[in-house]
């Protein structure tokens, strides 16, 4: 029977899959436009809460 070892196509899978992974939340990231809507509407909520 085969040991199972972790051979060169293994090893390169798991890199293409990681590198998939890092340019998908690379992709994702807000920008700087939707990071400042986030924080005036998160300010907006604050000030009607308090009054």
């Amino acid at each position: 029977m085969e040991d199972k070892k972790l051979d060169l196509n293994s090893i390169i899978g798991f890199l293409l899959i990681g590198a998939i992974l890092l340019y998908m939340l690379w992709q994702n990231q807000p920008t700087p436009e939707q990071l400042a809507a986030q924080e005036e509407a998160q300010q907006e909520q604050l000030a009607s809460r308090s009054c």
